[in-house]
């Protein structure tokens, strides 16, 4: 998932009852004005002449207790 994600929005990102990280992640692929890829510009431009959609993702992010614990530690 390396660089597949980037400028999301996190939602209710929590450690739950049982030490569980979980969180909401969405990512809109809307090819943001003055990103300074020239391939996102380029997308940018197809979607603007309405040859592709705007999309969204929901990513549900859950990293058990004890991955967090070694991700922190």
């Amino acid at each position: 998932m390396a660089l597949s994600l980037g400028h999301v929005d996190i939602y209710n990102a929590h450690i739950d009852e049982n030490g569980n990280f979980r969180a909401l992640v969405i990512d809109t692929y809307d090819f943001n004005e003055g990103d300074p890829d020239y391939r996102v510009e380029i997308a940018r431009n197809v979607q603007r002449h309405g040859l592709i959609t705007n999309f969204y993702t929901i990513n549900i992010i859950y990293i058990p207790r004890e991955e967090l614990n070694q991700l922190i530690n």
